[in-house]
């Protein structure tokens, strides 16, 4: 029985996990090339002409069947796309997408008075009702005032 030389139970467990992470990297990689190297030419729904056995198999949890084409090795895979978790799930709120020309109201202190010069000489119009800036959403991201459009 030797304590040394790592030829315990532990050092066997430590080569196996060694061995375990460098075969699912080459996995990985064999997984990269193979996608790298084929083509898909076709995806079908559930009920779909080619996804009937698999519908039978799989039933609500098949998502689509996809038909790709591997050029290198002349072949022909068909593969499935399924769910396999589902749980209840709540978007968090979006602020919504803008163009560059949408006109945004900004608030601009009375005080920043290089600021309002500068807004200013991009065209912004001061409202004096609302007590707002309104330029060109491009224009308020340019002079770092995204967080500070006033939201209907």
């Amino acid at each position: 029985m030797s304590s040394g030389g790592g030829t315990g139970a532990g050092a066997a467990a430590g080569r196996s996990a060694v061995t375990l992470r460098s075969r699912s990297s080459r996995q990985r990689n064999r997984a990269a090339r193979r996608s790298a190297r084929t083509e898909t030419r076709l995806t079908r729904r559930p009920g779909q002409p080619g996804t009937k056995k698999l519908v039978e198999r799989f039933g609500e949890r098949l998502v689509c069947v996809r038909y790709r084409y591997d050029s290198v090795n002349g072949r022909r895979l068909k593969t499935a796309e399924l769910i396999v978790q589902s749980v209840p799930w709540r978007p968090r709120a979006r602020l919504p997408r803008r163009r560059d020309d949408d006109i945004v109201p900004v608030r601009i202190a009375w005080h920043e008075i290089e600021l309002r010069e500068r807004a200013k000489r991009l065209g912004a119009v001061w409202r004096p009702a609302q007590k707002l800036w309104e330029m060109h959403w491009a224009d308020a991201r340019r002079l770092g005032l995204a967080r500070r459009i006033v939201e209907p």
